[in-house]
């Protein structure tokens, strides 16, 4: 079962405990599009039961074209639809090295403004 967390279109959040029940109760993985919510939503894959959640570089100030797929170990078993390299992860590629780095310079910012320890460049940018 696969959701949008948050619609950067409309608006909208999307509860996710109550697809995730509906998920578990069909023995369905649950994977969350958080590209709309990522740095702005409180987002936790533990608390909220999230087997796969996905995110954008660009939507966390980041370097675009840079992305990343976080897997729960019990849901890493999952086939892929498109086949890549053998053995591989990477249908589309290996990424760019300095995208993929960007990305998580941009993810520690984020984290850090969002406990407040951080009052950057994020901030004064949408303000």
């Amino acid at each position: 079962m696969s959701i949008q967390a948050a619609s950067g279109e409309i608006g909208t959040v999307h509860p996710c405990a109550r697809s995730v029940r509906a998920a578990r109760a069909r023995g369905v993985a649950f994977h969350v599009d958080a590209v709309g919510a990522a740095g702005r939503l409180p987002l936790s894959v533990d608390e909220q039961a999230i087997d796969l959640l996905t995110l954008s570089s660009n939507d966390l100030y980041g370097p675009p074209g840079a992305g990343a797929l976080w897997a729960r170990p019990s849901a890493a078993s999952l086939a892929p639809l498109i086949v890549g390299r053998p053995g591989g992860r990477t249908p589309c590629g290996d990424g760019e090295p300095a995208g993929i780095v960007g990305m998580a310079v941009a993810a520690d910012f984020v984290r850090a403004e969002r406990r407040g320890r951080w009052t950057g460049w994020a901030r004064s940018a949408t303000a």
